[in-house]
């Protein structure tokens, strides 16, 4: 968006694809890995990816967490409330967690998948004896909570630090 000048919500949507795609190599490597370990170890292990992801972020980009650099949000209105300003990045927190929530919600009562992720959940020996794909559904669930998790990471990331009065929109 910054660099290339991308619109902010065309180069959204690549970007949390790609997360799903690191979801999903998370679980396919490491997750799936530590099935019958301890699970401590599987805790440590997605820690240890996460603190590799972080340090592989910085390599391939060092300024990615310069908040000033980061852009807000095009299209959404910030607007003063008393002394205080509210950006377009809270302001797009403020909407989209919310319709996160519902679509997250919507999608694991009301799809096949949702089902399949939350009977694999509950017990895997009976929703792998119900005919549930379980290791498909640990990657789908991956591949949701890298999404999540960039989403989350995009919208906060603007509001880390100095963020100049008209952001990269």
């Amino acid at each position: 968006v910054v660099q290339w000048h991308f619109p902010y919500w065309v180069a959204l949507v690549p970007a949390l694809a790609l997360a799903a795609l690191v979801g999903v190599i998370v679980d396919a490597l490491l997750v799936r890995q530590l099935t019958k370990a301890p699970l401590v170890m599987t805790v440590v292990g997605t820690l240890a990816a996460g603190q590799f992801l972080a340090l592989l972020a910085l390599v391939i980009n060092s300024r990615a967490n310069a908040a000033s650099l980061f852009p807000q949000p095009s299209g959404i209105p910030s607007f003063q409330f008393g002394a205080l300003l509210i950006s377009p990045a809270y302001t797009g927190m403020a909407i989209l967690a919310p319709v996160g929530l519902v679509v997250i919600a919507v999608f694991l009562k009301s799809t096949r998948y949702g089902r399949g992720i939350r009977a694999a959940a509950a017990n895997r020996d009976a929703a792998r004896m119900a005919g549930v794909p379980v290791r498909l559904m640990s990657a789908v669930a991956w591949a949701l909570a890298g999404s999540l998790a960039a989403l989350s990471a995009i919208l906060t990331q603007a509001t880390y630090g100095f963020t100049g009065g008209d952001s990269f929109g």
